[in-house]
């Protein structure tokens, strides 16, 4: 969801840049998450933060394709809208362990492994992923960043440092932008 955006996320996504060194990166914040029932901050304020984070990073592009109207907010969808976008382009799906072991539980979840390729990064915590998904999915050795965005949103709202969780320019934005309060 990106709710806010924080180093774990980037670190995530940096890990598996670098192994797969794909033509780019694309992040689909969630219009909601169809799964759990969440307090989020508006989806097209999280679109801005994360274009205006990556700015300057051209490996990586933002994309609000589940923030369309008629999106249903699952996956499959995205994955399939992409495929077409991207017919001759391989594609994978990052996620982190947290949401990898659940992912048996997302609708479709064994279309999004035959459309895509899967990528594991570790959060921390109980890694282990379902049997299914070990034998097709790659899993990253990336570092842990033990920090969730629900954490961070607690912090911010509670006027908590949340230094060393945020990018200090995702930080300013928020501050900017009175975000969180």
């Amino acid at each position: 969801m990106f709710d806010p955006p924080h180093l774990g996320h980037l670190e995530l996504a940096r890990e598996a840049y670098s192994r797969i060194k794909p033509g780019k990166v694309i992040w689909v914040p969630a219009k909601f998450p169809p799964h759990r029932k969440v307090e989020n901050l508006e989806s097209g304020k999280r679109v801005e933060m994360l274009r205006w984070w990556f700015r300057d990073k051209p490996m990586f592009e933002v994309s609000d394709m589940e923030m369309k109207p008629g999106h249903s907010g699952y996956s499959v969808e995205t994955v399939k809208k992409f495929a077409k976008m991207y017919p001759d382009e391989d594609s994978y799906f990052l996620v982190g362990s947290d949401e990898a072991v659940k992912f048996k539980s997302w609708k479709h979840w064994d279309r999004i492994l035959r459309m895509t390729h899967l990528i594991v990064g570790r959060r921390g915590g109980d890694d282990r992923i379902p049997r299914e998904l070990e034998k097709k999915a790659l899993l990253l050795d990336n570092s842990i960043y033990s920090i969730s965005s629900s954490e961070i949103r607690q912090m911010l709202k509670n006027d908590i440092s949340v230094y060393g969780m945020l990018d200090e320019s995702i930080l300013q934005y928020i501050k900017d932008n009175r975000l969180y309060a």
